[in-house]
């Protein structure tokens, strides 16, 4: 059986949130939309798309469509990642939640054989955004919030301490993101989630 290695990164995010991962070969895309929401971390709350130059690969529809923007549509529920990713170096945009708009560069990195079935998380870098933050400029909010909530007032820049509102409305955020930690990526819990649902 053939696995496709991927690297997947969540763009505009600094330090820059990533994950390594191996799938099977002949899943669909509705499928790799699921291990990616594991590998992630996100909570699959969302619509999302996969989007390349040519063609969209859409997450929410049961039926083929035409065309949209110029570009091929295709249900991700009739279409395998096989049939698209056809050599080392391929790309795809994965977009999730169309609100936030989380922005994701997938890349085929390797081809291997395997006898292994399950889906496994090989490696990776920070925890995935707290769901509904507001994107990238929420994120930055995130951190702020989590570095005043964890070094205090003191830690943060000569410009936010000006700003009285803006600290509250930091402290707020502290409150909501309760244990989120954003530095935390847990390659054992990622692989316990993917084997639980038999990715």
């Amino acid at each position: 059986m053939k696995k496709f290695i991927f690297k997947i990164v969540l763009k505009d995010t600094r330090p820059l949130i990533w994950r390594k991962f191996e799938v099977r070969e002949n899943i669909t895309f509705f499928k790799f939309h699921e291990i990616i929401q594991i590998v992630m971390g996100w909570g699959n709350f969302h619509f999302f798309k996969f989007e390349s130059p040519d063609l969209i690969i859409d997450g929410e529809n049961e039926e083929e469509f035409g065309d949209i923007e110029e570009k091929k549509l295709l249900n991700s529920k009739k279409i395998k990642i096989n049939n698209y990713f056809s050599s080392i170096g391929k790309t795809i945009e994965y977009i999730y939640d169309f609100g936030d708009y989380w922005e994701h560069d997938i890349i085929l990195e390797s081809m291997i054989e395997s006898k292994e079935y399950l889906t496994l998380c090989h490696d990776g870098e920070g925890a995935c955004p707290p769901e509904d933050c507001g994107g990238t400029i929420g994120l930055e909010d995130c951190l702020l919030a989590y570095k005043l909530k964890n070094e205090g007032i003191k830690s943060l820049k000569k410009e936010v301490l000006l700003d009285n509102a803006y600290i509250e409305n930091l402290q707020e955020i502290s409150e909501w993101i309760g244990d989120w930690k954003p530095e935390l990526f847990d390659l054992v819990l990622i692989n316990s989630q993917l084997k639980k649902k038999r990715a």
